[in-house]
């Protein structure tokens, strides 16, 4: 990279750093890779798009399969990811949509398509633990 550049990522959310490579793109943003299992493949993609040091948006592969599985972002610019998509059956179509405005790590709004057919049935407004909590 021609800039000094440097942040942190916590990918497992237990608290420490975690070793990450970063990769400046051709736009002049930045992305964080981190390989969390030992297979060689890219686990934690987080995009910094204005290199500010915090990551915009981000990619999980939570299960280590090789399918990014969660895609997180930063919707209010404060550096803590906290709305969700996820794809629990791999079809390339969001079937958990979570959002923690609070960021108190619960869902204030939670959507759940259990079927898989495209439709979110389930809606709540309740606090449920974000079950892919990422801080």
């Amino acid at each position: 990279m021609s800039e000094y550049y440097e942040t942190h990522v916590d990918v497992d959310g237990d608290g420490d750093w975690d070793k990450h490579t970063i990769e400046q793109q051709h736009d002049g943003s930045v992305e964080s890779l981190a390989e969390m299992n030992c297979d060689g493949r890219t686990d934690f993609v987080g995009f910094d798009y204005d290199r500010d040091g915090l990551v915009d948006e981000a990619k999980y592969d939570t299960n280590y399969d090789g399918f990014f599985d969660e895609h997180w972002k930063d919707v209010d610019g404060d550096g803590y990811l906290d709305e969700v998509a996820a794809d629990r059956n791999q079809d390339y179509q969001p079937d958990v949509y979570g959002q923690d405005h609070n960021e108190n790590g619960l869902f204030e709004h939670l959507w759940l398509d259990n079927d898989y057919d495209g439709h979110f049935e389930t809606h709540t407004s309740e606090e449920h633990p974000a079950p892919y909590a990422r801080a």
